[in-house]
């Protein structure tokens, strides 16, 4: 093995996709914790080829336990560092939540996502119904943080941030298969069923609001379910595209702290 495929192998040098899907960023490192071939293996997102590996010293302490000859070509005899807490989910490489958008329910959304190890290529009836949990969770999060770019003009268009995450969140839980299926349609039913009396009582809507409010939430769940079983699409990003909002960018999930 090279110098160079070593540290690829091994999160220490970044990758370049050629042609990165809407969502996804043009740099991303390997995740080889937990993986027994190359197939297997997680990919980090990070917003440039300059951004380090957020988990490089959780990879290189995995690599020192486990692989001590690897562990010496690439860091000699020099010790791992401690690991830290990190910023970044191993799958989709999403921030945190800002602290504005922090509360108890949205912590304990975001703690699960962080901690949840669900890899797609699981199939296991346990791993669909955490996976797929784990992805509405994880779209839920980019959904309360991008929701401040969600302007009156991407409103007028007739689709929001809001249904674009409703339908990437579906399509990524389907894709895990039956189970995965259900489990989102499950989840999204107790979630409209829990906004609906919130909608009426502290939004102010009326019933007629809340009827479509429910309706449209139920049909861009199903949606992105459907397209999931078609196997016409590449990726949620494509499937979903139709409910993205012009002028919204999901690559913006990197930014927001900047705001």
């Amino acid at each position: 093995m090279t110098e160079f495929t070593r540290e690829l192998m091994y999160g220490k040098r970044p990758v370049r996709r050629t042609n990165p899907k809407p969502g996804q960023s043009e740099w991303y490192y390997l995740d080889p914790r937990g993986a027994s071939t190359f197939s297997d293996m997680k990919e980090i997102d990070v917003p440039s080829e300059n951004s380090p590996n957020p988990y490089a010293a959780a990879i290189q302490n995995e690599l020192y336990e486990n692989d001590k000859y690897n562990y010496k070509q690439l860091y000699g005899n020099t010790p791992p560092p401690p690991v830290q807490t990190q910023n970044y989910n191993t799958q989709s490489g999403y921030p945190e939540l800002r602290d504005d958008k922090r509360n108890t329910f949205n912590s304990a959304i975001e703690s699960f996502v962080r901690t949840s190890d669900t890899p797609q290529s699981d199939n296991s009836f346990t791993n669909q119904i955490v996976g797929a949990a784990r992805d509405l969770g994880e779209n839920y999060i980019n959904m309360v943080n991008a929701n401040y770019k969600s302007t009156p003009e991407m409103q007028k268009q007739g689709t929001t941030i809001d249904n674009y995450y409703h339908c990437v969140g579906n399509y990524d839980a389907a894709q895990r298969g039956a189970w995965g299926s259900a489990t989102a349609t499950a989840i999204g039913l107790g979630r409209e069923l829990i906004d609906y009396p919130k909608n009426v009582l502290l939004k102010g809507k009326t019933f007629e609001q809340a009827n479509d409010d429910f309706r449209n939430d139920m049909n861009v769940n199903a949606d992105g379910r459907r397209m999931a079983r078609t196997g016409r699409y590449n990726s949620a990003f494509d499937a979903c595209d139709k409910y993205r909002p012009t002028g919204y960018d999901p690559q913006d999930r990197f930014k927001y702290y900047k705001k």
